[in-house]
Formats: structure tokens, C-alpha cells, sequence
């Protein structure tokens, strides 16, 4: 059970990243344009 809740950790942390990386992408393409 432990296992589980570390990798839908890791899966969160990472789902929050690319999400994180893609608002500051469409930010910076929105201030460019």
C-alpha cells in the first residue's frame, strides 16, 4: 500500500509540473504576441 501512495505521489508531483510548465508557456507566448 505504501508503494501505491509514493508513485501517485510521484504521478501528482509530475501532473503539477507539466501543468505548472504549460501556464508559464502560454504566458510567455501571450506576452510575445
Amino acid at each position: 500500500m505504501q508503494d501505491f501512495f509514493e508513485e501517485l505521489g510521484a504521478v501528482l508531483f509530475l501532473l503539477l509540473t507539466g501543468i505548472g510548465i504549460c501556464a508559464v508557456y502560454i504566458h510567455f507566448v501571450q506576452l510575445i504576441s
